[in-house]
């Protein structure tokens, strides 16, 4: 919680930057290109608000309340960080942009998330379970505490992952330019509408259920990114993002209509190195 506050308070901050250089010479802060295509790739970590898990199947129909969920970000280790092969494994961030005019910016990518159900924390719960499907676990719960096993009760990840794609707009602010017009540092704030499309690693009861893609839903988020322009084709980028995700129906056995739903809000920071290959110079 402590690391959502505190990257939340970042995120308004940077987000409210002002350009503070107006006694420099205007043109001298206008991006070098008018248009350019850009791509970039880095890692991020992000944290999660509790949230209510439904599951919903043949037997059961419960709802865990205040789940509590975190990341996973993978240990560092440069054969799997920098090798082009394994790149996917930890989480990352991908996206295409092109730059419109000065201002204005479109892009479109997405943000490879984890998504991980903290084992045996106890929650309460409120619904049923039928014998059929457990047991150990049959009854009618009333907001009952109960440890979620992740043996015989439930696991619930999204770790391969918790996949927002999402397409984005945001508006450039110039902050500085060097002497030479070769290095800048720009400000890019905006919004993004999405879609989630998550592999989730569920295990209910015991029994191992099907881990395949699905579109599950839909989110909302704003962001705000710090960009060090080196030279005309490369650039350093640091971000935050924060937004909301609502997944009505996420697969969990892959058969009998069998599923889970969820909404909780995000923050997530990353950092990226891009490219840019650009046209239209002034």
């Amino acid at each position: 919680m402590q690391f959502l506050i505190k990257s939340l308070f970042v995120f308004v901050m940077v987000f409210c930057t002002v350009n503070v250089h107006l006694a420099q010479d205007a043109d001298s802060l206008k991006p070098s290109k008018k248009h350019n295509f850009t791509f970039h790739w880095g890692y991020n970590r992000s944290a999660y608000t509790k949230s209510d898990l439904r599951m919903k199947g043949v037997g059961y129909d419960y709802t865990i309340h205040n789940v509590i969920a975190h990341d996973r970000p993978s240990q560092f280790d440069p054969k799997i960080y920098f090798n082009l092969f394994k790149l996917s494994i930890p989480q990352f961030n991908t996206r295409i942009g092109y730059q419109i005019n000065e201002k204005w910016c479109i892009s479109v990518g997405y943000d490879h998330m984890k998504y991980v159900v903290d084992e045996y924390q106890t929650a309460n719960i409120s619904g049923y379970i039928d014998s059929t499907a457990s047991t150990k676990y049959a009854g009618t719960y009333d907001n009952t505490p109960t440890v979620l096993d992740d043996r015989d009760f439930l696991h619930f990840e999204h770790t391969d992952g918790l996949n927002y794609i999402t397409v984005d707009a945001d508006y450039t602010s110039k902050l500085w330019t060097s002497k030479n017009t070769k290095f800048n540092l720009e400000h890019r704030g905006g919004m993004g509408l999405g879609a989630l499309y998550p592999r989730t690693d569920v295990n209910i009861f015991g029994t191992e259920n099907a881990n395949i893609f699905n579109l599950a839903g839909v989110g909302v988020s704003l962001q705000s990114q710090i960009r060090f322009n080196l030279w005309k084709f490369l650039y350093i980028q640091g971000s935050i993002k924060s937004g909301g995700i609502w997944m009505p129906k996420i697969t969990t056995s892959g058969f009998n209509g069998d599923f889970a739903s969820q909404k909780f809000l995000f923050i997530e920071g990353f950092w990226v190195i891009g490219f840019r290959l650009g046209f239209g110079e002034k």
